[in-house]
């Protein structure tokens, strides 16, 4: 029996133990010298992009007009010259640089629609610029 109680104790203070080697919700990634990251699928990657936006210079939105998020959007940045210095998959609604002042180009591709604005970064503060399309078309819905 005390062998039964001290597995039984064993394993409730492992359950209330915290879990301090836990991954981060978001991961930020670097291609070519540029950090990035992106989501905000859900309440909680919502709250982990808020947490660490300030870090970022560059701020990207990808919707519907209708107001629906838009996930797996292809981005592609480049620089005033018209080299492409970034392409990536935004994993979510929300996609965030870091990137030198200057101007550059942004191509969003949402199910084969592109859409493209330009931007300046300053050192001052944060560009953000909003991609709307009109019709939406996905397999799951982003939360």
């Amino acid at each position: 029996m005390k062998g039964k109680a001290c597995t039984i104790l064993f394993a409730l203070y492992l359950a209330a133990a915290p879990v301090s080697a836990q991954e981060p919700l978001l991961q930020q990634q670097t291609e070519g010298g540029i950090t990035f990251i992106s989501g905000g699928v859900g309440y909680d990657e919502r709250e982990a992009l808020k947490k660490v936006e300030g870090d970022y210079n560059l701020r990207l939105l990808f919707a519907a007009r209708s107001g629906e998020l838009v996930a797996d959007v292809k981005v592609t940045i480049q620089d005033a010259k018209g080299k492409t210095i970034l392409e990536a998959v935004a994993g979510g609604p929300r996609f965030f640089a870091k990137l030198a002042p200057g101007a550059y180009r942004i191509t969003a591709v949402q199910n084969g629609t592109p859409m493209t604005r330009t931007v300046t970064i300053s050192s001052k503060r944060p560009a953000s610029q909003a991609f709307y399309w009109n019709v939406v078309h996905k397999d799951k819905p982003v939360e």
